[in-house]
């Protein structure tokens, strides 16, 4: 009796016949938004339990740290790029009134709003800010927030880059030139600059993948099996980045944070495929909202259950706090969606101007006149 053989991959990634939609190709965006929030929120939850003497450092926590610190940015920098080539059809000065509307204008209300809260609150929070810090968001952002200083930078820049008709490729390579520590290139003691030139080259890598919108179609038709390589690959690959006394580590970073983000992708892809999308797709769509909000709202579950509960097992802090990060700030969202409050979190886009249509009092010759 012969044994059937055991079931495996295509030789070609794409070779599995599956029909794609234009919906579908972009689906597991959104999902890979879903998964790095999480990420995210998690991450700054245990960096806030450590900085509030619940959690300490420990080599377990050290290299969960370093692990997810490795690639969970990185991945919302790619994500970012992938739809910037199509900004070059539409005129420029509309595309920079975009962002800032969806980018710039969150930055500030949000950054201002930490400010004001953590000045009241005093020694409470684990970093404290006075009035006079006020004026650091415009040149040193504070907290969570730098990503949006850094993208708008990053997205403004490229897209001049491409609407002047420079190549993706050559926008990577000078993203590759100005990487940290490849060319003595002073940041003038500017650490946005340094941060910015370090992200630039996922924010390119971006733009390549989603200069033809055939990737698109490409990366959701990869077999099952494919996918769940990756991502185990990829995991492993980052979590290299987690070794204590790993030589050359920043020369490492970028196979890091790619391995890390191609990982999180296939990841995507994989949840979308087994239909099992629907709430980390949700996270995803919220991603800009939960990015913002959710240090406070897991800063607040961290004060309640120390000062009024009286808990301090770290446990509960992870859990409660992980979770209000997510969903609190979706609840600011329908909260103000509710109350029709639009200025949340974006400025609302500007109501096209009506030219006005003057009134023609020319008798139709088809209609008898009333008076007739």
């Amino acid at each position: 009796m012969t044994q059937s053989a055991a079931p495996k991959c295509p030789t070609s990634p794409a070779s599995t016949p599956e029909l794609v939609t234009s919906s579908a190709r972009v689906t597991w965006v959104d999902t890979a938004k879903g998964y790095g929030i999480i990420l995210v929120v998690f991450e700054h939850d245990i960096r806030g339990l450590i900085n509030g003497d619940i959690m300490t450092w420990t080599p377990i926590t050290r290299f969960i740290d370093a692990w997810i610190y490795a690639f969970h940015m990185p991945l919302f920098f790619i994500l970012s790029g992938l739809f910037l080539f199509r900004s070059k059809e539409k005129p420029w000065g509309a595309f920079v009134l975009d962002k800032l509307r969806t980018i710039a204008y969150p930055y500030f209300v949000w950054s201002v709003i930490t400010m004001l809260i953590k000045a009241a609150l005093g020694p409470i929070t684990t970093h404290p800010y006075h009035l006079s810090d006020l004026p650091l968001i415009l040149y040193a952002p504070i907290d969570q927030y730098w990503f949006l200083y850094v993208l708008f930078i990053l997205l403004i820049a490229i897209s001049a880059l491409l609407k002047l008709g420079v190549s993706p490729w050559v926008v990577f390579v000078l993203a590759i030139l100005i990487y940290p520590g490849l060319l003595s290139i002073s940041s003038y003691g500017w650490s946005v600059l340094a941060v910015t030139s370090g992200m630039a080259i996922y924010t390119a890598l971006g733009v390549i993948i989603g200069r033809d919108r055939e990737h698109f179609r490409i990366i959701s038709a990869i077999h099952v099996c494919w996918l769940a390589l990756a991502v185990v690959a990829g995991l492993t690959v980052a979590s290299l980045a987690g070794l204590p006394e790993l030589p050359y580590r920043n020369v490492f970073q970028p196979v890091f944070a790619v391995s890390g983000a191609v990982a999180i992708v296939a990841l995507a892809v994989l949840t979308d495929k087994a239909k099992l999308k629907a709430t980390i797709q949700f996270l995803g769509r919220y991603s800009l909202e939960i990015y913002v909000v959710h240090s406070m709202a897991s800063a607040g579950v961290r004060i309640m259950l120390l000062e009024f509960a009286h808990v301090s097992a770290p446990t509960p802090h992870l859990l409660f706090g992980t979770l209000a990060g997510l969903y609190m700030p979706i609840a600011v969202v329908l909260l103000f969606e509710r109350v029709g409050f639009r200025f949340g979190f974006t400025l609302p886009k500007p109501a096209p101007l009506l030219t006005p249509i003057e009134p023609n009092f020319q008798v139709n010759p088809t209609r008898p006149h009333p008076d007739r």
